[in-house]
């Protein structure tokens, strides 16, 4: 059954909260959870991702990246991977870690990647099954965003205590991209 779109984010943003999309995402969706589309995909319009259901999985893939790879203070994470729903999971959960995102495309040349790898020295990839850099820890994404309840409020609670995107003491100055 097709959920009824709403506009996002709430007509009552709140002046307090950082027009970051990743600070966006984590105060105002989980008031909004069935809101669709978070995420449409051209290949499939029927799979939309809800709201509650990004933020879950953004949520559960930043602690993950903080706590097995180190993610934080703009360390890089290069993404590698065509773009796709998936791919704007990987970018957010990057972000509100507190790391740098380095977009690559899989048509990119073997030694502009390697020169990549070479000068911003990644702690992670996430790349399209298939791909690889040398050197670098590799996530291969889920195929599809599955549909998931809201996040747990100790997930939230986590994510709010580790994200560096809601500190009081963010500091500006961290890279959050770079552009090859």
């Amino acid at each position: 059954m097709p959920h009824e779109p709403k506009a996002w984010p709430p007509p009552d943003l709140q002046e307090d909260v950082p027009l970051t999309y990743p600070a966006l995402l984590l105060k105002y969706a989980p008031m909004t959870p069935s809101y669709v589309p978070a995420v449409l995909s051209s290949d499939d319009p029927a799979r939309a991702v809800t709201y509650g259901s990004l933020l879950t999985h953004v949520c559960e893939l930043a602690l993950e990246l903080r706590n097995k790879y180190g993610v934080r203070d703009g360390k890089a994470v290069v993404i590698l991977m065509e773009k796709s729903p998936r791919y704007i999971q990987v970018l957010l959960a990057t972000l509100v870690a507190g790391g740098a995102y380095i977009p690559l495309s899989p048509r990119d040349p073997p030694t502009l990647l390697e020169k990549v790898v070479e000068n911003v020295h990644p702690v992670v990839a996430f790349c399209d099954a298939g791909l690889f850099l040398k050197g670098v820890p590799i996530v291969v994404p889920e195929e599809h965003l599955e549909a998931r309840e809201q996040p747990s409020a100790d997930l939230l609670e986590q994510v709010h205590c580790s994200a560096l995107l809601c500190n009081d003491d963010f500091e500006q100055s961290v890279t959050t991209y770079l552009i090859y």
